[in-house]
Formats: C-alpha cells, sequence, structure tokens
C-alpha cells in the first residue's frame, strides 16, 4: 500500500485494502459498522457507488430518514411525493438532500436517497428512474433502476426527450437580441462576409440566419 499518502493511518490503509479486495459484502460488514470512514471520504478515496459499496444504515436512521424525506414533499393527485425543499442548481431539475452513509455525510438527489432508504442498494453504474415521469417525485413506489440506456429509451418513448433550440441551447454563442440586430444590419446593406468578421462566426452560419433557416422567425 506503498502508494497511499501519509495523511493516512495504518488503519485506514488496511480498511481500503480490504475494500478493494473483498468478495462478498459480508467479509466486511463489521468494518462499516464499526469504522468511521470520514477522513477516507473527505480525502477522496471512497465513494460509496463508485467503489460499489452497499449503504450501511441503522434502523432507527432509516425511519427517522424515511420520515424526514416524506415531510420535505407535497402528495398531489396521482400519490406521487413531490419534493419541496433544496434543489440542485443551476437547473433546478432534481430535488438535493443529504444522507449519513456509513458516518460519513454526502448530498444526494432526493429520489436516489428515496430509493436508498426505502427500497435498497443503488448498484453501481445504474440510475434510479421515474415510472411516473416527475422528477422532483420521490415516492418509492414511482422509483425503478435502469441503465442510461434504458433511462434515453424510456425518455423518447413518453415524449421527454425535447432538442434544446435557439438560446436555450447551451451551445449556442448567440442571443435572440444579437440575431435581430444581424438581420436588421443585413437589411440596412451589411454582407454576410463583413457580419461573420464582426460576430466572429462563419459566412455559412449567417447565410443561415439572414435566410431564416435556423432561428426562425
Amino acid at each position: 500500500m506503498a502508494y497511499l499518502d501519509d495523511r493516512l493511518s495504518e488503519e485506514e490503509k488496511g480498511i481500503l485494502y480490504t475494500i478493494s479486495n473483498y468478495d462478498k459484502e459480508s467479509d466486511f460488514i463489521h468494518i462499516l459498522t464499526s469504522f468511521n470512514f470520514t477522513n477516507l471520504f473527505n480525502l477522496g478515496y471512497v465513494n460509496f457507488e463508485r467503489n460499489g459499496l452497499f449503504p450501511f444504515f441503522s434502523e432507527e436512521y432509516r425511519l427517522h430518514t424515511k420520515k424526514r424525506l416524506k415531510n420535505n414533499t407535497n402528495i398531489d393527485s396521482d400519490g406521487c411525493w413531490i419534493w419541496n425543499k433544496c434543489l440542485v442548481t443551476p437547473k433546478r431539475l432534481y430535488g438535493l438532500t443529504s444522507l449519513s452513509i456509513n458516518n460519513c455525510k454526502k448530498k444526494y438527489l432526493s429520489h436516489r436517497a428515496s430509493y436508498l432508504v426505502f427500497n435498497g442498494v443503488i448498484p453501481k453504474g445504474l440510475h434510479v428512474l421515474h415510472y411516473c415521469d416527475k422528477p422532483f417525485c420521490i415516492n418509492p413506489n414511482c422509483l425503478h433502476l435502469g441503465t442510461g440506456l434504458i433511462n434515453q429509451k424510456e425518455m423518447f418513448e413518453r415524449g421527454r426527450a425535447t432538442k434544446p433550440t435557439k438560446e436555450n441551447n447551451g451551445n449556442s454563442k448567440f442571443t435572440q437580441k444579437i440575431i435581430n440586430e444581424i438581420r436588421n444590419k443585413y437589411e440596412f446593406g451589411w454582407t454576410q462576409r463583413d457580419l461573420s468578421r464582426f460576430y466572429n462566426t462563419t459566412s455559412s452560419n449567417i447565410n443561415c440566419i439572414v435566410n431564416n433557416k435556423t432561428w426562425k422567425v
């Protein structure tokens, strides 16, 4: 274990060796229930999902967390538990909460946290998906596991996959205001070549804008 830095104790180095070489969860469950992982977690050596470890919760903590999560929701007419607390920024598409897993406090998407405490383990590489198609819902009955491919398939099948257009597209370098400026200058006699130089873009891009092939009115 010579590659590990000096910030780790000999006991922590031994723990990492056990984690990286285990065959069965039962081989080290006693470690998870008795060892404080805070230092390993803070130094980036342990990520419970990346390392494929199952989370350990005491029954008391599990019951308390179930109650806390549900109390932070509004139940809609479909029976979905709609998260009403902290959201992930900047897009605010999912709820955000925290869990103390194996003595380490970590931020979690609220629907993933709900799956963990109500339904169980999230195996490495899997996503928590929604049957109800409501990203803020944390009702464990609305949640199921799936791969990224399954997630994409469900998005297309249920019409949730929308292609961003105009300035909602994160790759766009222009805003609607600039597009209007380009079209006005073209009407007042600017050439496409001059416009491409002024706005630092290609002539073909300018051509598409002034001819309403992109950014359509």
